[in-house]
């Protein structure tokens, strides 16, 4: 149990941290996979590649907790803990993550929403 969280968590906590880091270099497409995708922010190339740069450092953010939370998993394994603190850490990052993902998201979708209303 200990080491599957260690591998799920460290693994998808990485390719989160690469995400977000494609995203705040603006090196994301609107044809490509990740990013930030709402209508303000599909308007425009430029509002696409404004809204993931704002959102880029706070995904990134959410994939270093999810990684943190992987190779925490893997030292409560060690140390023999019970499953409530594993249960817990689990909750408390995947809750932190999605709240972290979900500031940069609006954030981004507000900085694109202000470039469309200039424009």
């Amino acid at each position: 149990m200990y080491f599957a969280l260690f591998i799920v968590f460290g693994v998808s906590g990485a390719l989160i941290v690469v995400v977000g880091r494609l995203c705040a270099k603006g090196e994301v497409t609107r044809d490509y996979w990740p990013g930030v995708r709402t209508l303000a922010t599909l308007e425009s190339d430029a509002a696409f590649r404004i809204a993931n740069a704002v959102a880029g450092p706070w995904i990134e953010a959410a994939g270093w907790v999810f990684a943190a939370t992987g190779v925490a998993a893997l030292v409560l394994w060690f140390a023999d803990l019970p499953y409530w603190t594993l249960a817990t850490l689990t909750l408390v990052s995947i809750s932190a993550g999605l709240a972290l993902v979900g500031w940069g998201s609006l954030r981004g979708v507000r900085a694109a929403r202000d470039l469309t209303a200039i424009r």
